[in-house]
């Protein structure tokens, strides 16, 4: 059965794809492919990595094999193995990493000339937070960090089998945040972010836009537009125009749940009256006679006129 995808990465051995059930696979390499391309694939396409064959004579040198082969194996991500979320990282250079459940970078993407320069192959494989911290001292060795500069990360899931794990992307959050607190410490800055979760509707929009899914998500909420040909607002102004989008956001919801609250109370006041007035008559204390002329008499409109 053959099966549509866009081509995201091209590498030596395989492509990095996205099927339309929004999974990220890879397929053998073909001549000629492009990222950027819709391609169609059949499970055949599917690339796995080539078993070693570990056949030899000497039963020692198997065993040594094996032993070398096993500690390989519990220290780097499998060929196969999927990212479970993309990180985009803007500053003015943006990227996006894809991360798996042992936290580790499978790829890494420059969104942007100014990114290409400062991201290395070699991290694709290393734990996330090793990268985070050795692309925030790219950003800082090449002036891109300065005072009261901001970071803007984005989180959007990737497994729609599976619910979002809310543990990964805290662990994600604090990693990033972690490497922004260190060079802080280090030369004395004060270096901003803005952590935003992304939705999977943003997260293709954002694909089809070529822009990063954080940048996406962010100008999407405070329904930013661009001309063709002009640069979208700066990482500063969007993170500061979206800390004062979400604190109004925030002031609505507490006059929303004020109102609720006060319209309760008024309903139950306006309830209390005719609840007495329907147990008055089981009340124990109201006489079963009352005098002519006496002041009982005066409640005429609800029980007549009081004479016999």
């Amino acid at each position: 059965m053959m099966e549509k995808a866009l081509v995201m990465k091209v590498k030596k051995e395989y492509v990095l794809v996205l099927d339309d059930q929004s999974r990220y696979l890879r397929l053998k390499y073909q001549p000629g492919i492009q990222p950027g391309q819709q391609i169609y694939y059949t499970e055949r396409d599917l690339y796995r990595k080539k078993k070693v064959n570990f056949r030899i004579a000497m039963a020692a040198t198997v065993a040594a094999l094996v032993l070398v082969s096993y500690t390989m194996i519990n220290q780097l991500p499998t060929a196969n193995a999927l990212p479970l979320m993309t990180v985009s990282v803007d500053v003015n250079p943006s990227v996006e990493l894809d991360v798996d459940a042992e936290m580790r970078v499978m790829e890494i993407r420059a969104l942007n000339q100014d990114a290409e320069p400062l991201i290395q192959n070699s991290w694709e494989g290393e734990k996330y937070d090793t990268v985070m911290h050795e692309y925030m001292i790219a950003l800082k060795d090449s002036g891109y960090l300065q005072d009261n500069d901001e970071v803007l990360f984005g989180y959007a899931w990737l497994d729609n089998e599976r619910e979002p794990d809310r543990t990964m992307q805290g662990q994600l959050q604090r990693m990033g945040q972690g490497a922004i607190d260190e060079i802080n410490r280090e030369i004395g800055r004060q270096i901003g972010s803005l952590h935003v979760q992304i939705s999977e509707k943003e997260r293709l929009q954002a694909m089809e836009n070529q822009v990063s899914i954080g940048k996406y998500t962010v100008m999407n909420r405070l329904r930013v537009q661009t001309e063709p040909g002009k640069e979208a607002p700066k990482v500063e102004e969007l993170n500061k125009a979206y800390r004062n989008y979400s604190q109004e956001q925030e002031k609505d919801n507490e006059r929303q749940e004020q109102q609720k609250e006060g319209n309760e109370d008024s309903e139950n006041v306006n309830q209390e009256p005719q609840q007495d007035q329907d147990q008055a008559p089981g009340n124990d204390q109201t006489p079963v006679n009352k005098p002519s002329g006496s002041s009982g008499g005066q409640n005429s409109d609800s029980g007549g006129s009081g004479k016999n």
